[in-house]
């Protein structure tokens, strides 16, 4: 990536640890692992990246251009429905700007944000995490989904006593959607069958429809399928659940104009706020 032999990093390790009289690593044919001295210098060379990323977006900024690298990562849930129109103008209005997007698991983006390997991420139902600052930006309305042709498609509005024995598709047990709908369901006694799991939304809106089953799901993510008429949504009006979507950034690490900007397009995109930004410096490690 940097046109750099490996053995021409092999050579500046080793006049590293030279200059300091140190060993980054220990080496042998069955074993190779960075030793204390290593991770200490690894710290400050990543603190060293992040003031030198700071000095250019600095100097970017006050010639009022918006431009360099920006990396996003976000949920797949978010990234392919909330987040394309933002994508698309984003780059239309800021040409000079690398905008690369990737769909990490939720918990990698945690760990992504908090090293520095992205500059934003985009996750629902935050949590605390050591060396990440949470932005909570909007609540998500959540649907009962179910195939058109469904028994609960001919209600306007469905009752969580509706809910009771029927056959779900839903997020994987670990996921954090499927966690709080989880509680939210035992805390007013209601049993559900997940005959089906998945890591993906657009994986459960297909097991909807091959298995005849339902789903509780964001209203804005079946918009398109519900326009069509693939599939049919209703309001759940006895279950007080919303879906918080939050953006995610390094605790210390500059914020640069391309960070500025994106996530005012991202909070512009989004409907109405039920509640107010809410901004959290934690050190607790994240939870699945």
């Amino acid at each position: 990536m940097n046109n750099i032999t490996q053995s021409a990093v092999s050579q500046q390790i080793r006049n590293l640890e030279n200059r300091y009289d140190v060993r980054f690593f220990e080496r042998s044919r069955k074993n190779f692992s960075i030793t204390p001295e290593g991770e200490a210098f690894l710290q400050y060379a990543k603190q060293i990246y992040q003031t030198y990323r700071g000095i250019e977006d600095k100097l970017e900024g006050l010639k009022q251009r918006v431009s360099g690298v920006l990396r996003v990562d976000a949920i797949g849930s978010v990234g392919l429905h909330d987040l394309q129109p933002v994508i698309e103008e984003f780059r239309k209005l800021y040409p000079e700007v690398e905008l690369k997007v990737n769909f990490p698991r939720f918990d990698q983006i945690y760990r992504n944000v908090a090293e520095g390997k992205t500059d934003i991420g985009i996750v629902a139902y935050p949590t605390k995490a050591q060396g990440v600052v949470v932005d909570v930006f909007h609540e998500q309305e959540l649907v009962l989904v179910c195939p058109p042709d469904h028994p609960l498609a001919k209600k306007q509005k469905v009752k969580l006593a509706d809910l009771t024995d029927q056959t779900f598709v839903g997020f994987d047990k670990e996921q954090p959607s499927r966690i709080a709908l989880d509680k939210a369901l035992n805390d007013s006694n209601i049993q559900i069958d997940h005959s089906m799991e998945f890591d993906n939304l657009e994986t459960i809106k297909r097991g909807i429809l091959v298995s005849s089953a339902l789903a509780i799901l964001p209203e804005k993510s079946v918009d398109i399928e519900v326009s069509t008429g693939e599939l049919s949504c209703a309001p759940i009006e006895d279950l007080n659940l919303t879906r918080p979507l939050a953006t995610l950034r390094g605790k210390g690490s500059p914020t640069t104009r391309p960070m500025q900007e994106f996530v005012r397009m991202i909070k512009q995109e989004e409907e109405t706020i039920h509640h107010p930004p809410v901004k959290i410096e934690a050190e607790d490690t994240v939870k699945a």
